[in-house]
């Protein structure tokens, strides 16, 4: 199985922390919850889901474009 890395430098770190925290909408568990920075883990999830969603889509669009190559117009009189 393939390995997949990405590596960001630790300034950027921040950035993709806060603004995942953002996207998936994390809370902290004070009473009410706040509003937090996602966790590494958080975004590696983010991201897998979305790969996998993307490959599923694409491949049942190519399966589309496949079956509409088949259909063949019909020529009643």
């Amino acid at each position: 199985m393939a390995n997949f890395t990405i590596t960001t430098p630790a300034a950027q770190d921040a950035r993709i922390v806060a603004a995942f925290g953002k996207i998936l909408g994390t809370k902290d568990n004070a009473t009410p919850p706040q509003p937090r920075n996602a966790t590494g883990a958080e975004v590696k999830a983010a991201i897998v889901a979305w790969l996998k969603l993307s490959v599923f889509e694409r491949e049942q669009a190519d399966q589309r474009e496949t079956a509409q190559a088949t259909v063949t117009e019909i020529t009643p009189t």
